[in-house]
């Protein structure tokens, strides 16, 4: 089977989860099919992440060019609310995305492809007219992805082969909003590092790209400068994609600096060795206020490491369990910081928490969750095989 997987970021090379996820699936599916994986991109680049020699990379750059012209932001403003202006938006950059995504399926003629945004869906279907199943996959929560929804975005939803999401109670979401969607729960993977931390270093860890709303580092800074002089041996090391130029990030840096912590809190910028960072470290701190289903979190686990992450954050209250392979906390900086130095103060209960954290493993083994991918594809393909096909529920 011929298998297009596509996505758009604003670079080939970023470091985040999605891009991970994107790489790792176009990967495995390569072992038994002709993989495809086409991203569109502003500035292009090599992936940063390992991806299969078997699969074949394709980059279109300068494709968030088409965005928002002069003419179209100015004609926007007369749309008085978001869902016109979303409307608006989709009826004038849809056709520009079709442009640049047509010529690819032309030459590809992919019997399958898998989509990693609504709108590549909403283009492939109503635009280009795609004939091939189209499988949606949300790697956010459909709470946030899915808002605005318009009639048209509900159509897509409701006419692609089938939508993927990674948690459980994110299916209801889904067709909630869409009732007559099908939709399939595959989680991601934990995947096999060979390591294990000994959680004995006085280090915590944090990695995700800078994000003041979702990934939240600032408040890791200010719950550290609350303990620091409690546990004067502790560090923490800040991971992730962030340019100083960036008002958070110069934020961040300025709160280190406002603290006199510029010997205790490092930030350490990017590496393709994160397992190895992770090993030497003994918590993991996790204050997102959204995720997806977090790469990031069940690597850190995976290796042993007790993690702390906020009780309002669904998708990291589903994977950890609080007081058994992990602490969750209450919103806010004193909640947080009480959960921190509960680990920082008792090596033996960072031990039992990262004991059970690194059964992720085994709860999320990879070669399962390819397995029920290989079976999404496969059954997918075959039903639209079939004349007058419908896509009745998995």
């Amino acid at each position: 089977m011929k298998i297009l997987l596509i996505t758009k970021w604003k670079h080939a090379a970023e470091i985040t989860g999605a891009n991970k996820a994107f790489y790792a699936l176009a990967s495995a599916l390569a072992r038994h099919h002709k993989v495809t994986a086409l991203s569109l991109t502003q500035t292009g680049g090599n992936p940063f992440f390992e991806v299969s020699p078997r699969v074949h990379l394709l980059t279109l750059n300068g494709c968030y060019d088409l965005q928002k012209r002069n003419l179209h932001k100015f004609l926007r403003l007369f749309r008085v609310t978001k869902e016109k202006r979303h409307r608006y938006d989709q009826e004038v950059e849809d056709p520009l995305w079709a442009q640049r995504i047509r010529p690819v399926l032309d030459r590809e003629k992919p019997d399958l492809i898998i989509a990693f945004s609504p709108d590549l869906v909403r283009i492939l279907l109503f635009t280009i007219k795609t004939a091939c199943p189209i499988i949606l996959t949300l790697r956010q929560s459909a709470d946030v992805l899915l808002t605005p929804l318009g009639p048209k975005d509900r159509e897509t939803l409701e006419n692609a082969a089938c939508v993927h999401v990674l948690r459980p109670e994110e299916v209801n979401k889904v067709q909630a909003k869409a009732p007559k969607s099908r939709v399939i729960y595959i989680p991601n993977g934990a995947f096999p590092s060979g390591r294990k931390s000994t959680l004995d270093n006085p280090i915590i860890i944090h990695a995700g790209r800078f994000s003041e709303h979702q990934k939240r580092q600032h408040l890791l800074i200010e719950a550290f400068q609350e303990l620091q002089q409690e546990f004067p041996d502790w560090q923490v090391q800040l991971w992730g994609e962030g340019n100083e130029s960036d008002p958070y990030v110069k934020h961040c840096h300025d709160l280190v600096n406002q603290y006199h912590l510029e010997k205790k809190i490092r930030f350490c910028g990017v590496t393709d060795q994160m397992a190895e960072k992770m090993e030497k470290a003994s918590v993991f701190a996790f204050p997102s206020s959204t995720e997806g289903m977090s790469q990031a979190l069940l690597e850190a686990m995976e290796i042993g490491l007790p993690p702390v992450g906020f009780k309002s954050c669904p998708s990291v209250s589903s994977i950890i369990q609080d007081g058994v392979n992990g602490l969750l906390c209450e919103d806010g900086l004193e909640s947080f910081a009480a959960a921190l130095r509960r680990l920082m103060s008792h090596p033996e209960l960072r031990k039992k928490l990262g004991s059970n954290a690194c059964k992720v493993r085994d709860t999320y083994n990879p070669e399962h969750i390819w397995s029920e991918w290989e079976n999404l594809v496969n059954t997918v393909f075959a039903e639209s095989s079939q004349p007058n096909h419908q896509y009745p529920a998995l």
